[in-house]
Parts: structure tokens; C-alpha cells; sequence
């Protein structure tokens, strides 16, 4: 009997809600484990170390996730060029588009190392409200860019996966990691009684043994059939040319909310750590949508590979209808329950108080946030970038550290200045792309966009 190709749009496109949750319940738990990773290096911090350390990580986060985003933007072409390989049926193609991208990401990593402990880390001491704050931040920025390679081999090996629609291999490496974080989050705070340097050296033990876990099964999949040397410089230039409008979306929306976390850390300790409560909150709720988006970018790629442009549209609102369901139920936890989510993690008063401020502008953008998602990620695996880009880029810069500024320090309405407008700025930009994808334009682009990367010789 001969086995059906999933990864062909002619196999799926009868049935595209199935195929999206084939896709999405795999990268919805693998999200999840790495959301509770989060979620209970939260609490740990904010249960056994207190306000100040919970606010030194939440800076120290915010700065390392500037660097881990902006390069997870380039690593996005890995992605979008893998899977329209396949969707072409050149798996060779394929093959050598994931080798060029693995050099990408050694190279880079080792590079924003080096920048992060020579550059970065010796003026993170200026960015907090009191020392104890900065002494926090330092350490747990310090021990975790050290492994900022295997961070971004993982994104690769896992890009890699899901293009070629297998979401579960990333899933198991995910937990195993996660969970083994979470055990040695337990051993070094409350056994050995370390202090946040204990956090990170458990996030990182867990991000080596995920990674380990990926190269293993990568082994007996991809790599069989892998020539490690780089036949053509163009493959490095395909990922490149897909991923380099990514940077700097990535990279200018994070600053913005890099430079709204530091204005935060700067006016208050107590804001600070509120926040970082929130984030995981929010990361957590929001993951069923990031999951399906994922699933979405995957056979939208694909479907552009197959030059099925007319089933972009359909998938992407089957797509959007899951994400506006799951959306309703985070609505609902952050209007109504907001003091009691910021309990389960910390018991200062102050903190928890603010806290449910922030929980009620985020149910404001939350169902903005479920459309922007998908319809974002639609548009980026079919090659609109620069538009996606351009427009992310400026209202990122144009809207939130303004209103941060204006409402939060001028104002003195701290974090929740900040918060309203990042309110903003997802409805604004969510409105836009919406408009965008109801047009014509991006299809033009998206197969020029296929022409480019399938001409590449394999």
C-alpha cells in the first residue's frame, strides 16, 4: 500500500481543519512545556527569592530575548525555503537549505556571545531600580549566554521538523528538556539553596539535553542523507534573503519592548516583576494560537512550493477561527482573575496588585493578538516580508515607548503606560495585515518569491 504524503497540498487540501490540528497539537505541547518552563522558573523565583530577583530576571530576560528573537528572525527562512522544497518534492533542496542554515546558526550564536558578555552585560548594572535588581539581572544574563549556539541550533533542527510536517519529534525534545529544567530548578533553589545563577544553570542543563534529544532523532531522519558541505553559497543567500526582513522586524519590535522592560526596571522593582508575572501568563494562555500559526506558516509554505496559491486564504481562516476560540477563554482569566493568577506566584501585595492591572489591558489586545498571529505568519511564509517588516518595524518604535513615556513616567502610571500601548499598537498593526491579506499584492510577491527559491540548484 503506498504511503500518502502529507506534506502535499493535493493530500490535505480536502481536509484542512484535520491536517492543521495534525500539525498544531504536537507544537501546542511542546509550547506548553516550554511555557510552564517559564511559568515555574517564575515561580521559584518569586517564591523562594522575592520582588527584587523576580524583576532582576524579568530585565535580564527582556535583553536576552532582543538577541534570541532577532536571530529566530533570520532562522526563519530556514523554514519557508525547507518547506517549499518540499512541497516541490526536492528533498535534496531541502537537505542542503538545513545544512546552510545549521553554519548560520554556530556562527551567529558564537558571535552574539561574545557581544552579549563584551557588550551587553557590562552595562546592565545602570538598567535597575536598586542593586539588589542588577546584581540579579547580571548573573542570570551572564550564565545563560553562554549557550546561545545550541539555542539557535535547537530553532534550526526544529524549523527543519516541522517543514517537512513532523511537529512531534520537537514535541518529545521539548518536554524531556523542560522537564528536566524544572527538576533542577527544584534541586538548586531548594536543595543546594542557590539564587537565580541556580535558575539559569537549570534552563540551560535543560536546553542541552533538548537539543541533544533533536540531533539524536535528526540522525535518523535528515542527517542520513546529508552532504555537510555547503554545494552552493546561494542557499546561505536564499536564507538569508527570506530571513534578513525578519531581523529586522524582530529586532526593532523587541527593542521597543527591550527599551519599555528597561524604563520599567529603571521606575520600579515592584512594576518590574509584575510584569514578568504577566508575560508567563500571557505566553501560556496565548500557545494554542502560536501553535496553530505555526502549523499555518508550514502549509502555507508548502502550499506556495506546490504553486496552490488559492489555498492560502482558505487555511489561514480555518486557522483564525481556532485561534479566536481559545482566545475567548484567555479574555475571561484575565478580566476576572487577574489577582488571583499573580498569587500562585508571589505574595507581595504590591506586586499582585499591579499585576491585575496589566491582565486587564492584555484581555483589551488578547483577541487582536489571536488574528494578528496567523494572519502575520501567512504573510511571511509566502514571501511578503518587507511589507510585514516595514510596518512592524514602525509602529513597534512609532506607538508603545511613546505612550510609555507620555502615560507611564510623564504620567506616573508605571507599567500600565507600557501595556496600553502595546494595546495599541496590536490593534493598529492587526487592522493593517488584515487589510493586506484581503488584497492581491502578497500573491504577486509570493511567487516570485517561490521562483527565487526553487531555482536553486540542489
Amino acid at each position: 500500500m503506498q504511503e500518502i504524503d502529507l506534506n502535499n497540498p493535493k493530500n490535505w487540501e480536502k481536509n484542512i481543519p484535520k491536517r492543521l490540528w495534525q500539525l498544531s497539537w504536537p507544537s501546542a505541547i511542546s509550547l506548553l512545556s516550554f511555557a510552564l518552563m517559564c511559568t515555574i522558573d517564575t515561580f521559584f523565583i518569586g517564591k523562594y527569592l522575592g520582588k527584587n530577583e523576580l524583576a532582576g530576571t524579568g530585565l535580564a530576560c527582556s535583553l536576552l530575548w532582543l538577541i534570541i528573537s532577532t536571530v529566530f528572525g533570520l532562522l526563519d527562512g530556514t523554514k519557508t525555503t525547507i518547506a517549499n522544497a518540499i512541497g516541490d518534492r526536492k528533498t535534496g533542496l531541502a537537505n542542503q537549505y538545513f545544512v546552510a542554515s545549521i553554519y548560520i546558526a554556530l556562527t551567529v550564536g558564537m558571535l552574539m556571545t561574545l557581544v552579549s558578555i563584551f557588550g551587553i552585560l557590562q552595562g546592565i548594572d545602570h538598567l535597575s531600580e536598586n542593586p539588589a535588581q542588577a546584581n540579579a539581572a547580571s548573573t542570570y544574563y551572564f550564565t545563560r549566554v553562554l549557550i546561545y549556539p545550541a539555542i539557535f541550533l535547537i530553532a534550526v533542527c526544529e524549523k527543519n521538523f516541522e517543514a517537512r510536517g513532523n511537529t512531534r519529534a520537537p514535541m518529545i525534545a521539548a518536554i524531556l528538556g523542560n522537564t528536566c529544567n524544572a527538576i533542577f530548578d527544584y534541586v538548586f533553589i531548594v536543595y543546594f539553596t542557590y539564587g537565580v545563577d541556580g535558575i539559569a544553570y537549570a534552563t540551560n542543563i535543560g536546553t542541552i539535553l533538548q537539543l541533544c534529544v533533536l540531533l539524536y532523532t535528526q540522525k535518523n531522519h535528515t542527517l542520513n542523507c546529508l552532504n555537510w558541505r555547503i554545494k552552493n553559497m546561494l542557499h546561505i543567500k536564499q536564507v538569508w534573503r527570506l530571513g534578513k526582513p525578519q531581523i529586522i522586524v524582530n529586532f526593532l519590535a523587541t527593542g521597543s519592548f527591550t527599551l519599555l522592560s528597561i524604563l520599567v526596571s529603571l521606575f520600579s522593582a515592584t512594576d518590574m516583576a509584575a510584569q514578568q508575572i504577566v508575560l508567563n501568563v500571557e505566553h501560556l494562555v496565548l500557545l494554542p494560537v502560536l501553535a496553530i500559526a505555526s502549523s499555518l506558516n508550514t502549509l502555507v509554505a508548502q502550499a506556495c512550493g506546490a504553486d496552490r496559491f488559492e489555498l492560502i486564504k482558505k487555511t489561514t481562516k480555518h486557522a483564525l477561527c481556532f485561534g479566536l476560540i481559545f482566545s475567548f477563554f484567555g479574555v475571561t482569566m484575565f478580566l476576572f482573575f487577574g489577582e488571583e493568577l499573580a498569587s500562585l506566584f508571589i505574595e507581595d501585595a504590591s506586586v499582585k496588585k499591579r499585576a491585575a492591572q496589566i491582565f486587564v489591558i492584555v484581555a483589551i489586545f488578547h483577541i487582536a493578538d489571536a488574528i494578528l498571529i496567523p494572519v502575520s505568519n501567512t504573510l511571511r511564509a509566502a514571501g511578503d516580508v518587507r511589507f510585514t517588516a516595514w510596518v512592524s518595524s514602525i509602529t513597534a518604535w512609532c506607538v508603545a515607548p511613546p505612550i510609555m513615556w507620555l502615560v507611564g513616567i510623564k504620567m506616573g502610571y508605571g507599567v500600565v503606560g507600557g501595556w496600553l500601548g502595546i494595546a495599541i499598537e496590536i490593534i493598529i498593526v492587526t487592522i493593517i495585515f488584515s487589510f493586506r491579506l484581503q488584497g492581491n499584492t502578497w500573491v504577486t510577491i509570493a511567487k516570485t518569491s517561490r521562483k527565487s527559491v526553487l531555482a536553486t540548484n540542489e
